[in-house]
């Protein structure tokens, strides 16, 4: 549906950015697991069985249909001197002219600028590679690396929605941004 069925790595200097594949499932079981305390506090709470090899091929399966329906378009992000996913970045909630961002960055890479270049070659990908001319990102209230980062990417605030999202089992306020082509 998007155009880039050839174009798989996006690159940057010191990244590989591949388009999600099922090729991907342990590689992501595995930085999941390994990032499991790390990034609970950004994201909705899991059940136990969630970092499993079933329920994370049966994840991917979903993100690729996803993708194949024009949904979503999703990453993972991995130095490109091997192939260990550091992170991930998804545009999700596609519509004709606007998507959602979100991301994470293995702890282990967190602070080395790395995200920024990944995000600076997606978002550039996204705007020249579909029609969509918005990008939204939200953020929770109180995590201020992720504020920084966007607004190193230009991001604009746009403003604050109460019990937002649910983050790690508690709704969650959250700050909205916005990217426009």
């Amino acid at each position: 549906m998007w155009g880039f069925v050839n174009y798989y790595v996006l690159k940057t200097k010191i990244l590989n950015i591949e388009l999600l594949s099922i090729n991907h499932s342990g590689q992501l079981l595995s930085y999941y697991k390994s990032n499991k305390e790390h990034l609970e506090k950004w994201e909705p709470k899991r059940k136990s069985n969630y970092y499993t090899d079933l329920i994370f091929r049966n994840l991917i399966i979903k993100r690729l249909e996803e993708i194949e329906n024009g949904q979503s378009i999703r990453f993972v992000i991995m130095p490109n001197d091997n192939s260990t996913i550091i992170g991930v970045c998804n545009y999700t909630k596609i519509t004709n002219i606007n998507c959602h961002l979100g991301y994470s960055i293995s702890k282990e890479y967190e602070g080395q600028g790395l995200m920024y270049e990944a995000l600076l070659r997606t978002n550039q990908y996204i705007f020249d590679k579909t029609n969509i001319n918005i990008i939204q990102a939200s953020i929770i209230i109180n995590n201020q690396k992720s504020k920084n980062l966007l607004h190193k990417l230009l991001f604009k605030y746009q403003g604050k929605i109460n019990n937002y999202l649910e983050i790690n089992g508690k709704l969650e306020d959250h700050s909205i941004y916005y990217l426009n082509k």
